[in-house]
């Protein structure tokens, strides 16, 4: 087994963090933005300081490259992404970067030969599009991520030829936090993830009359925000219903929005979030059936599958984790990741570490150093196991 430099790691992470927009608390590191370009020259060169040969494709993904003997048919693909969120964390896409790096530098120092090739990327855009990931992967755009791939002044062509060759001995490994507090709560220290949700976004609409708020009596209302309150009841019972499954109910919009009329429209944004893709029509149906559109109309915006983990890669992430001495267990990711444009193209994988209080998207964003060197001794112990012949822990020695 090897263990990374915790040291090393933790510097990194704070260093890449000093690269945002000064204007805004915590970490705010939007893709195509001068200091997302700086940040990703600093991650470049820690990536040709680990060894690896280090290409930048046409959209801005780092690629690093490592050889292996050739000995094993295939590559290692691992890696997550650098921008953040408006006001984000330090430890959100960028643990699975740095860590990756921080992997393969150890690797190298221990003397460590692998027989498969590795790849440690920095994928762009995470955040909005995954349109890095997508690009790499060869999964087609929607129509609104085309229209944004177009706003950052870039082409179909360009996107197009980002795309890797992808084969059946491939797979694709992600370290990342959890971004909730399950692990912490269950005292676990890694998660093997089985599966990233589905979900399915809305834009809807809770129709009412206007009145004067004053001279309607409220047997005679018709209040949109009220039927929306009926509505949104009636969704959480049926979320509640169905395993797993999580539902939201956000931006509402009151209209006219005054304290003397009483509502006439309220507009909103809903999503679902499941790990049984059967749910989702389901609740739909019965929000339907209970609430005519002439009450209560809501349309898809936006649908994405589920992305199942491969089991040998789970299983692989499980026994390094015991091998190592720390408690685990299996977790279902509800945050969608880089990993979902590769799960159904190779054998996929997802290492997560606990969040403290499970706070994510926010300058209170914290994992310990602790934790991230555990995910990071996972995450190089599993590429070694995965791209080992003869797997060979102790350094290297048989």
């Amino acid at each position: 087994m090897v263990v990374v430099n915790q040291a090393r790691l933790k510097n990194h992470i704070l260093k890449l963090a000093t690269f945002r927009d000064v204007r805004d608390e915590g970490v705010t590191r939007y893709a195509f933005t001068p200091e997302y370009e700086e940040a990703s020259k600093y991650v470049e060169e820690l990536m040709k300081d680990a060894g690896l040969a280090v290409h930048r494709d046409a959209l801005g993904n780092l690629i690093g490259k490592k050889r292996g003997s050739g000995e094993m048919k295939g590559k290692i693909i691992t890696g997550s992404h650098i921008d953040t969120v408006r006001q984000g964390g330090m430890f959100d896409g960028t643990l699975g970067v740095l860590g990756a790096i921080e992997a393969v530098k150890t690797l190298e120092e221990s003397g460590i030969m692998l027989d498969k090739d590795v790849e440690v990327c920095a994928f762009v855009d995470e955040e909005v599009s995954a349109l890095g990931s997508r690009a790499y992967a060869g999964v087609e755009l929607p129509d609104r991520f085309l229209r944004r791939l177009e706003e950052k002044g870039y082409t179909l062509e360009e996107f197009e030829s980002c795309r890797q060759e992808l084969k059946e001995d491939d797979c694709f490994l992600e370290l990342h936090i959890e971004q909730g507090r399950v692990l912490e709560e269950h005292g676990m220290q890694i998660g093997e993830v089985d599966s990233i949700l589905a979900s399915v976004n809305y834009e809807g609409t809770a129709y009412g009359r206007a009145d004067h708020a004053g001279a309607t009596p409220m047997t005679l209302r018709k209040d949109a925000f009220m039927q929306l309150a009926d509505f949104a009841e009636r969704f959480r019972e049926l979320v509640l219903a169905e395993e797993g499954t999580v539902g939201t109910i956000g931006n509402v919009v009151v209209t006219p929005g005054i304290r003397n009329v009483i509502p006439g429209r309220a507009s909103f944004v809903m999503e679902i979030r499941t790990p049984d893709e059967s749910a989702i029509p389901r609740i739909e149906k019965v929000l339907r059936k209970e609430f005519g559109k002439e009450q209560v109309c809501f349309e898809r915006t936006a649908y994405y599958k589920s992305a199942i983990m491969a089991d040998e890669m789970s299983l692989v992430i499980q026994e390094v984790s015991e091998m190592l001495g720390l408690r685990h267990e299996r977790i279902h990711s509800g945050a969608g990741h880089d990993t979902q444009s590769f799960a159904d193209k190779v054998k996929a994988g997802m290492i997560f570490v606990p969040s403290v209080d499970g706070i994510s998207h926010s300058a209170a964003e914290m994992t310990s150093w602790e934790d991230c060197s555990n995910g990071a001794n996972v995450l190089a112990n599993t590429i070694i196991k995965l791209g080992q012949k003869r797997y060979k822990g102790n350094g290297g020695k048989e």
